[in-house]
């Protein structure tokens, strides 16, 4: 027999039990949401909270989980691997970690607390797809809970983040939300006031929309898809590219997903994801 720490190769999450330990111990642990490019599946066996995957990049997906995150976890097996977003990267080296993990005298791992950091420079001006709404704010992000499961018949909650709100907006603004199936078929539809939640992130406003999926909706991918309107006439607001300036569509598509012939083949898609 042989040791653990002398047979497994080094990337497969030295130190974590040490970063699950200190975001255990802060308020709240169950709702922390700590992202890293390394393997998350060993930080998970002890955090508490929830590990996701950073890929904090210049597109809308990568403004979402920033968005969507507490703390960076910055670990040595992606970084001498080239697989850290070099923008991130020269971020972060401008920060100072809540928690450094040494090792034998070697440093493994950097944790960083973001949740008061402001968008990246690079995701700012970058191709991430955010909206200026007239009369409302910025849609900076979208994107599902991650915690939902895209079955037949199930409510997933669409969450929404914006900024730069209009001072006005309160009590005057609704939304609108439907899903369009991969023929194009409305499959779901909601129309309620307009309202939004303070900050816990980033200073970005947010809200949670459910969304039922039908029982009986066909295969193929979904569309799911936004429209912010006037409460008093039920005129669409007007809606802008932040980074192109022009004039969007009525209905804005905010996120996609795929449903599956059967619940095998979901399955085998789900072994099968990164």
């Amino acid at each position: 027999t042989v040791k653990a720490t002398d047979s497994m190769m080094v990337g497969w999450g030295e130190g974590f039990d040490q970063i699950a330990n200190y975001l255990n111990a802060q308020p709240n642990p169950g709702s922390i949401v700590v992202s890293t490019e390394a393997w998350r599946t060993p930080l998970g066996y002890f955090l508490e909270g929830d590990a996701r995957f950073a890929a904090f990049v210049d597109d809308p997906g990568g403004i979402f989980r920033w968005a969507s995150s507490d703390y960076y976890l910055l670990s040595i097996t992606p970084l001498t691997r080239n697989g850290v977003w070099p923008d991130l990267l020269a971020m972060v080296q401008n920060k100072t970690p809540v928690l450094t993990v040494t090792l034998n005298g070697l440093e493994y791992a950097w944790l960083y607390d973001i949740r008061d950091d402001p968008i990246p420079a690079y995701l700012e001006t970058g191709d991430t797809g955010m909206i200026d709404i007239t009369g409302a704010g910025r849609l900076v992000a979208s994107g599902r809970n991650r915690e939902d499961s895209i079955v037949r018949g199930a409510i997933v909650r669409e969450v929404l983040y914006f900024d730069q709100l209009d001072p006005d907006m309160a009590g005057t603004v609704g939304i609108r939300m439907r899903v369009l199936d991969a023929q194009g078929a409305v499959v779901f539809e909601s129309d309620t006031p307009f309202s939004l939640s303070e900050p816990i992130r980033h200073g970005l406003w947010w809200t949670e929309v459910p969304i039922q999926i039908p029982t009986d909706t066909l295969p193929g991918t979904h569309r799911v898809q936004m429209q912010l309107y006037d409460l008093t006439t039920g005129t669409p607001l007007p809606a802008f590219s932040n980074t192109l300036g022009e004039r969007m569509g009525s209905w804005l598509t905010v996120s996609t997903f795929y449903i599956y012939e059967t619940n095998l083949d979901l399955n085998e898609a789900e072994q099968t994801a990164p």
